[in-house]
């Protein structure tokens, strides 16, 4: 009597063998043929590779009293800043960025604590996260002037802003609650309803 089992099993192991081959040369051309993720800095992963970005905008950092803050800057014209909400980045204005940029200079700040902006400040209240923003905005960069909007948690700290800066506030605006699903899904009418106030 013949035996099949084992070439069953000498074909299993073939096929096995044949796979984790193949699963071995896909994983090293994929190292081979993209940037490894170690290459990338964290601040940048969220942008790599997109040239929209790279066209017109870029990562900066500032020391802002223990504070390491990091925003991003692109684009022409009157100053706008952009302050995120809770807990969001930078990055939830990035689908309204590039059309603000055709005609003015924009500021997406991470604030203390948030995205890539690391250090703590003493309280983290609506004024003082202020008094940061203004501080890298109006005494590191020099923009006297800013358009400042924000939106949820973020509108407050631009509330506060104004509050406590009117001199160098051109204009406040905020970006209602619902402003993140319109940011994400409806970017054309958030960029046209800001383009008019900014106007």
């Amino acid at each position: 009597m013949i035996s099949t089992s084992r070439p069953h099993s000498t074909v299993r192991s073939a096929r096995m063998a044949a796979v984790f081959a193949l699963a071995v040369l896909l994983t090293m051309c994929a190292a081979a043929c993209s940037p490894a993720a170690s290459d990338i800095a964290p601040h940048a992963a969220a942008t790599a590779g997109d040239p929209v970005f790279d066209k017109t905008f870029r990562h900066e950092f500032a020391d802002v009293e223990g504070v390491r803050m990091h925003y991003v800057i692109g684009g022409s014209g009157t100053p706008v800043v952009l302050i995120h909400g809770w807990p969001q980045t930078w990055y939830g204005w990035w689908p309204i960025m590039p059309a603000l940029a055709e005609n003015h200079t924009v500021y997406a700040v991470d604030l203390p604590g948030l995205g890539d902006s690391t250090g703590s400040p003493p309280a983290y209240d609506k004024a003082t996260l202020a008094r940061y923003v203004h501080t890298l905005i109006a005494d590191r960069l020099g923009v006297r002037d800013a358009r400042v909007i924000g939106h949820d948690f973020g509108a407050a700290v631009a509330f506060a802003y104004a509050a406590q800066f009117p001199t160098d506030t051109d204009r406040l605006g905020d970006v209602p609650r619902a402003g993140h699903w319109l940011v994400e899904e409806n970017p054309r009418f958030v960029t046209e309803e800001l383009q008019r106030f900014l106007a």
